[in-house]
């Protein structure tokens, strides 16, 4: 009996899956808040009527970055002393889930959005046909990107953002009507 029941519970979980993937089978699959995942097929379309510098980009979830420079250097003080500085400075950026971009860059399967005057992160088309976050990883599997002139290692899971956008449903069903008003024996042109 307990065989039974076990069946039953994953044939009921394999038909909810089932019907709610259903529901994005018109190219878009869902992100957060109304959006849709950026895809290469809504790129291809977009650039065919329009212009994707003009379209506004999201991120998919929060992007953590972080750098560590040495700060080294030397300093004289107002009494003539000479300080030698030695340490490191640490530089943390942070890209809210959610967060406006706009692309300012895009190359056959990469778009560099900016979400800031002078940087900009790298998305790639990836194996599912969404825009992935450029990721590179060093010998230790850390993840790092580059955003503007620097290169920052991300925070676990910031490696896995993507981009999305809003994106609006809009039917135009064009139609013209007209009454005849028939034609007589007799009359022009028949």
């Amino acid at each position: 009996m307990k065989k039974y029941v076990v069946l039953l519970v994953v044939v009921l979980m394999c038909i909810s899956c089932g019907s709610s993937s259903r529901g994005t089978s018109s190219g878009g699959q869902k992100a957060s808040g109304g959006k849709t995942m950026f895809t290469h097929d809504l790129r291809r379309q977009i650039e065919e009527f329009g212009d994707i510098k003009k379209v506004q980009f999201f991120t998919t979830r929060r992007i953590k970055m972080r750098r560590i420079t040495s700060t080294d250097g030397v300093e004289i003080a107002t009494d003539g002393t000479v300080v030698v500085k030695e340490g490191d400075y640490e530089e943390s950026i942070t890209l809210e889930k959610d967060l406006p971009g706009v692309c300012v860059s895009a190359l056959e399967d990469r778009l560099q959005i900016s979400f800031s005057d002078g940087s900009y992160l790298i998305f790639r088309k990836d194996f599912m046909g969404t825009y992935s976050l450029l990721v590179e990883r060093d010998m230790r599997g850390v993840a790092r990107v580059q955003y503007g002139t620097e290169s920052y290692q991300l925070q676990p899971g910031s490696d896995e953002a993507k981009l999305a956008i809003a994106k609006q449903f809009k039917k135009e069903d064009e139609g013209d009507e007209r009454i005849e008003s028939g034609r007589k024996i007799g009359g022009s042109d028949y």
